[in-house]
């Protein structure tokens, strides 16, 4: 098992204390789940656990980690790999081999393990991946894929506990289940699983324990429905629950039932006996027609501020796009999904140059891009990118968000004014002399978006904006995002938070294998079931929850309420 007795830590660069007086015990088997906001020692803690820290990451130590009877003071990170492999939050932190098999390979080569069982091993692990060309290089992978990468090259080493932290927030609904359907298999063959994870729906599901941490020290602790029933509570503490927790705990408030349900089996159950009495299975229809391939868009939009004509492109040999025509209207708030490697980020990148088109074309309000630079594109569309570290490179906050006003020869006076402007607008102005990298995932995420904004573009494109962040950080930029639509602006997001798309787009666009699949409004897409499992897609735990107990398609926790009261 592993053991986590009275443990403090403290970095060697920091100014107080990361983890304070931690205690826990995982047996072998067990099933932990680790929640609380961003910055709260969640990772410091798993990096304890298999000698990282103190090992390779120096500070101030105190109490004991155990492993196995090892003490990891006493043992080194090599010694302890075959014991607890740990899945980093950023898989590119974590691959460096020239293709897939390399990868797979490096671990039980370094273990000493024979050919035969290094083969066997990657031929196990290959499945969970799917990833059929093994010569491929890893970093020519998508976001999700190289995050499966990064799983399977922890499972060939075949530890008996497994640290993961975020290990799917780069990917699809389905490749999401698919991560934790290998994660079920392996806690059921003996594995323990040590999970940090912000999606508390999949928690609420599979963990046996939930530790909630805060400023270092563990809050509060116990099983899922004790966790995630304190709706409140949890909330305060930025932790977002279940959303059927949300909608049993206000029904529960209300008097109208007796207990919170924390899973969604569990709030069907709960909430059968107040389903409307004319609900048949026959009685859930898709609500209207979506526009499909090869049909016509539909005509009642404003005018354009994105078209795509026919557009084909490839990397090398392998095509990516394959005749995608579209439109996006001026004042639109439009979300784009799809599986890992459909395409969608591929598209996005089109419409402010950073590709161009191979055949088709792309207009911004009306212009061809063929003939515009990325700089004077750039005036009209920012393009913010999954990966905010990949877009940071200054040494002020101040001066990142003023390189681009910089490179088109702004006056000083009016750099400094626009800047301190847009910093204000997003939150930051008290950073605008800290060192980007010092800031926390959602504040780095506001400083890209913040480093776009300068330039005033009328269009915005966000690539997974909330992807990894707390309830805290989630929040912020999805009101930073209200607000600019709010100023006019086009807004694109490229995601695969289905309860993001519900809250916010005016239409979705699905992507699959490089064309365009359907496009309807959040309504529409959410209830075809058959449209959502042919695309690897799921609709956000509410609206299945109204669909199972006739209500339709619900977005959101206030529509359900309104319609559950309505046969009450």
């Amino acid at each position: 098992m592993i053991s986590v007795e009275d443990l403090s830590f403290q970095y060697s660069t920091g100014e107080s204390p990361v983890l304070s007086k931690v205690t826990l015990v995982v047996p072998q088997g067990g099933y932990l789940a680790l929640v609380g906001p961003s910055g709260s020692g969640k990772s410091t803690l798993c990096f304890t656990m298999n000698g990282i820290i103190p090992h390779s990451i120096t500070g101030i130590l105190s109490g004991n980690v155990v492993v196995d009877r090892l003490n990891t003071r006493e043992h080194h990170v090599h010694e302890l790999a075959e014991k607890v492999g740990i899945v980093l939050q950023n898989p590119e932190s974590q691959l460096f081999a020239m293709s897939v098999e390399e990868e797979l390979a490096f671990g039980p080569e370094n273990l000493g393990l024979p050919r035969e069982e290094i083969l066997a091993r990657i031929e196990d692990v290959l499945t969970i991946i799917g990833i059929a060309d093994r010569g491929r290089f890893p970093f020519s992978l998508s976001g999700g894929e190289k995050q499966k990468l990064a799983i399977a090259s922890i499972l060939t080493m075949n530890p008996s506990h497994l640290v993961l932290d975020e290990p799917t927030s780069q990917l699809d609904p389905r490749g999401r289940k698919s991560v934790y359907d290998v994660l079920d298999k392996l806690h059921a063959g003996g594995m323990s699983i040590i999970l940090i994870e912000h999606n508390t729906e999949h928690i609420a599901e599979r963990a046996q324990q939930v530790l909630v941490i805060k400023d270092g020290s563990v809050v509060a602790s116990g099983s899922p429905r004790d966790v995630f029933s304190q709706v409140e509570t949890m909330k305060a503490l930025g932790i977002q629950v279940p959303g059927v927790a949300e909608v049993t705990y206000e029904l529960h408030r209300r008097g109208i039932i007796q207990r919170i349900a924390v899973t969604l089996e569990d709030a069907v159950s709960l909430l059968e006996n107040l389903r409307p009495k004319e609900f048949t299975s026959q009685s859930l229809k898709t609500e209207s027609t979506l526009t499909r391939v090869g049909s016509s868009s539909p005509s009642s939009r404003t005018e354009p501020a994105v078209e795509v004509k026919n557009l084909s492109f490839q990397y090398g040999d392998v095509p990516v796009l394959n005749n995608v025509s579209l439109t996006i209207g001026h004042g639109e708030i439009v979300a784009i999904i799809g599986q890992n490697g459909s395409g969608k980020t591929t598209l996005v990148k089109h419409f402010n140059g950073l590709l161009r088109p191979k055949e088709g074309d792309i207009f911004i309000f009306g212009e061809s891009v063929k003939d515009k630079s990325v700089a004077q594109l750039a005036r009209k569309v920012g393009y913010v990118f999954q990966n905010p570290d990949h877009q940071i490179f200054a040494d002020s906050v101040f001066e990142e968000v003023e390189f681009g006003l910089k490179n088109l020869s702004v006056p000083l006076e009016e750099r400094a004014e626009r800047v301190a402007a847009v910093l204000k607008q997003t939150d930051l102005f008290r950073y605008k002399d800290t060192h980007p990298t010092s800031l926390s995932g959602g504040e780095k995420q506001r400083l890209v978006i913040a480093s776009v904004l300068v330039m005033n573009p009328q269009i915005l494109v966000l690539d997974e904006p909330t992807t990894g962040l707390d309830l805290k950080s989630s929040r912020s930029i999805i009101d930073l995002v209200r607000a600019l639509h709010q100023q006019h602006r086009t807004v694109i997001l490229v995601t695969h938070d289905m309860n993001l798309v519900a809250e916010m787009a005016h239409r979705i666009l699905i992507l699959k294998d490089g064309t365009l699949a359907a496009e309807g409004s959040p309504h529409q897409i959410f209830s075809d079931e058959g449209l959502l499992s042919d695309n690897f897609l799921e609709a956000p735990q509410i609206a299945r929850l109204s669909s199972r107990l006739g209500y339709g398609t619900c977005l959101n926790i206030e529509e359900f309420l309104h319609k559950l009261e309505g046969t009450l």
